[in-house]
């Protein structure tokens, strides 16, 4: 019998960016910013600069902390690698054309999967890219569940693929405008998809 299908995003889901990110800034550019702060998705709200500003700062980070430096987190990738077992498993992630093959490298290495590209709501690449919305892809590949930290991919959900939010300090107040979206940490995550479907895919009574 065929394994069901969970999606899942990649940054602030299963790899840090956020923690690198803070660190070069704090180094390089003079913040003395704390991941805990970090209460926006948008980084030209968080670090209060311009549009031209942030891009010189985005580029200074890509040149000098690539993707391939950024670690997984433990319980992220630890519980994916556990629904492994039950589910299959499909990334979607808005990453920059310009990583799309050592992502796609990274994630066939540690999972052997696939990787598909998306539109990145209110993100400074995934908006002129033509790709589709994450919760698009994810309905048309019939995924259960898409797990995803932007807060901004919940807004205008249309899909039968159920959404679970990776808590962060930028999605903190997602329970107050999407209360029905499960907000929590990997465990209970886990915990979701395995209580909605037993082992082999069969719904639960």
């Amino acid at each position: 019998m065929k394994k069901p299908l969970i999606a899942s995003d990649i940054d602030g889901v299963v790899v840090d960016w956020m923690n690198p990110f803070i660190q070069h800034i704090n180094t390089h550019f003079g913040y003395s910013l704390r991941y805990e702060d970090c209460h926006t998705h948008t980084l030209m709200d968080l670090l209060q600069v311009d549009f031209e500003e942030l891009v010189k700062i985005c580029a200074d980070f890509e040149q000098k902390v690539p993707f391939h430096h950024h670690p997984f987190m433990e319980e992220g990738y630890q519980g994916l690698q556990s629904l492994q077992e039950d589910f299959e498993i499909i990334f979607i992630t808005s990453r920059p054309h310009s990583y799309e093959a050592y992502t796609r490298q990274m994630i066939q290495e540690h999972f052997g999967v696939e990787v598909i590209f998306a539109h990145g709501a209110q993100m400074q690449y995934g908006t002129q890219t033509g790709r589709k919305k994450k919760w698009q892809l994810a309905d048309e590949l019939g995924a259960l569940y898409l797990i995803e930290d932007n807060p901004y991919e919940f807004d205008g959900w249309q899909a039968s693929t159920k959404p679970i939010c990776h808590k962060q300090p930028w999605n903190s107040y997602l329970p107050q405008v999407h209360p029905d979206i499960p907000h929590t940490t990997w465990p209970e995550i886990v915990d979701i998809i395995r209580k909605t479907y037993q082992k082999g895919g069969v719904m639960e009574s």
